[in-house]
């Protein structure tokens, strides 16, 4: 004996008139076509769930290289000075800089040099590649980001703003020493 679900109708008899036939084959047609909707229903949405689980999945991937691919250094300037004024980096490796306004005054951050070489603004910074050689305005609480991968030598920095002098320091790149 075949299986049945409860809410499957039993066929109709032989002895049944024909019009009770094809009522009954109407019904277990759109049965047929209920049943595949909801497995078609299903499998869209198990489809957009592993499709949100494949966008995590990435995105949290990308963040961890992200943290990884770069050392982070900081800067911060705070009214008259910058702080560390001197910054030691490893030659050829991706480094992120990130330059922090904590004082009360608008600062520059400018170095021509810098410029010059492979470096990369990062988007949430909101300036130019080409504003390092006049000098990246930083209000209070700015940030700067950039990724610096400089050949070896000495990069120096500084606010340009008249009577701000005292504010400069400079980034030292040098090869990496094997222990």
């Amino acid at each position: 004996m075949a299986f049945r679900s409860a809410w499957t109708p039993a066929p109709p008899p032989e002895s049944e008139p024909a019009m009770v036939r094809t009522c009954f084959s109407m019904v277990r047609e759109k049965e047929r076509e209920n049943r595949s909707r909801v497995v078609v229903s299903r499998a869209s949405t198990l489809a957009r769930g592993l499709g949100v689980v494949k966008c995590l999945a990435v995105l949290l991937l990308g963040l961890a290289a992200c943290s990884s691919e770069y050392q982070e250094v900081s800067i911060i300037v705070d009214e008259f000075r910058l702080s560390p004024a001197l910054v030691d980096v490893p030659a050829g490796q991706p480094v992120l800089l990130v330059v922090r306004n904590q004082g009360r005054e608008t600062h520059r951050f400018q170095s021509p040099l810098l410029a010059q070489h492979r470096v990369e603004v990062m988007p949430d910074s909101g300036t130019q590649f080409d504003a390092l050689e006049q000098g990246v305005p930083l209000a209070p609480g700015q940030r700067l980001e950039l990724v610096l991968t400089l050949p070896p030598g000495v990069y120096h920095f500084r606010c340009p703003i008249k009577g701000h002098r005292g504010m400069q320091g400079m980034i030292v790149v040098q090869t990496p020493t094997r222990a």
